[in-house]
């Protein structure tokens, strides 16, 4: 099997250009995978967070266009954007675990860092705490909203809220932990559900900073790596990779006519990690 590189450029007349590269050597293409792998390392957890925010963004949207509507279809509606909410930021913290553990064991810094930073936002956040255990409550119990509001401010601007009540969670026979049911007893007033999920992905965003944090040694070096391979053979442009059989195969192709090109997806992958560092303030290189 022979494997080449495939380089995509635009040149400064603006014509686009494939150009067949060098043939890839046993010893870059180990190095292409391994760094492929490591960035792959947090790309599911990646995904899932991304769809933790797309949720909470689309409950906060839904409730800032709320404009008489029928309780009843609030009610549905507004219940169903907040359970798969719920659903998918118990699954965020759950593969966090999972992927540090997977990668580090049980046992490492990074896992023993990782649990006590997820009980550290438990035992100080009311917030955290409350949608911890309503994950629990509205799998085996109840749907957690319960009351839809409008009224006008003073400047006569029209605003929709939508609560949860502390005194219909705690009045059932669901058993919740001591100290949650502590903290709904000490509640003098319902629960703005807009004022929860906001409050909430803030300790979700402190976890998923902990988490890139933890592989960021891991990728300065891979990066690292990868920019010694494109400086050593004169890489600009965009790289894909074509297989053939043999020499005799490769010999009778017309790059013009490869259709068995792959992009080499590992620049996708480092400008995405990069990004996600700078959206958290922690791109320093």
């Amino acid at each position: 099997m022979i494997k080449q590189i495939i380089e995509y450029i635009i040149d400064k007349n603006g014509d686009k250009n494939m150009i067949g590269r060098n043939f890839l050597s046993t010893q870059d293409e180990d190095m292409l995978s391994k760094v492929y792998k490591t960035f792959s390392k947090i790309n599911n957890t990646k995904i899932v967070y991304s769809m933790v925010k797309e949720n909470a963004k689309e409950l906060l949207e839904y409730i800032g266009k709320l404009n008489d509507q029928e309780q009843s279809e609030v009610n549905y509606q507004s219940n169903r954007y907040l359970l798969n909410y719920l659903a998918m930021a118990r699954l965020f913290i759950d593969r966090v675990e999972e992927n540090i553990a997977e990668n580090y064991t049980k046992n490492s810094v990074e896992y023993i860092n990782f649990k006590k930073l997820t009980s550290n936002e438990y035992d100080s956040s009311f917030t955290y705490r409350l949608l911890w255990d309503l994950r629990n409550y509205t799998q085996h119990y109840a749907l957690p909203i319960h009351k839809y509001k409008q009224f006008i401010d003073e400047e006569e601007k029209h605003h929709s809220k939508i609560y949860i009540c502390p005194d219909i969670l705690i009045n059932g026979s669901f058993k919740w932990k001591l100290v949650v049911l502590k903290d709904l007893k000490q509640q003098t007033k319902d629960l703005d559900v807009l004022n929860l999920i906001e409050e909430h992905m803030i300790s979700l965003s402190k976890i998923y900073k902990y988490f890139l944090l933890c592989y960021i040694d891991q990728f300065k070096e891979a990066i690292n790596k990868y920019e010694i391979f494109r400086n050593e053979y004169g890489y600009t442009g965009i790289l894909y990779l074509v297989e053939f059989k043999d020499y005799k195969t490769y010999k009778k192709a017309d790059i013009r006519n490869y259709k068995n090109a792959k992009l080499l997806g590992h620049e996708k992958l480092i400008d995405d990690y990069i990004s996600e560092l700078d959206n958290h303030g922690l791109f320093n290189f």
